[in-house]
């Protein structure tokens, strides 16, 4: 083996090891987080929560986009007498 064939196959074996790295440094590095359901995440604006939630300004807090209540609850009647305090 001549010179010029080490320097090729030293080259080959170099650019290897790093590509294996690179890859194995990406796949270590990918992003896939779960919020959990009971977190507790603060918030200005909707962009301030991950995907799937969605700002509740009033209260400062992201909620999950399936949990946003917005209808008012239904109002009881009150059927009964009422106590007077003596």
């Amino acid at each position: 083996m001549n010179m010029r064939q080490f320097h090729s196959l030293f080259t080959c074996i170099i650019l290897i090891a790093v590509a294996a790295a690179g890859a194995l440094g990406l796949a270590a590095c990918s992003s896939d987080f779960a919020v959990p359901a009971e977190a507790q995440l603060g918030c200005a604006a909707a962009a301030d929560c991950p995907s799937g939630w969605t700002c509740n300004a009033k209260v400062g807090r992201c909620v999950k986009t399936e949990n946003i209540d917005s209808e008012a609850p239904a109002q009881r009647s009150f059927h009964g007498r009422r106590r007077t305090h003596r």
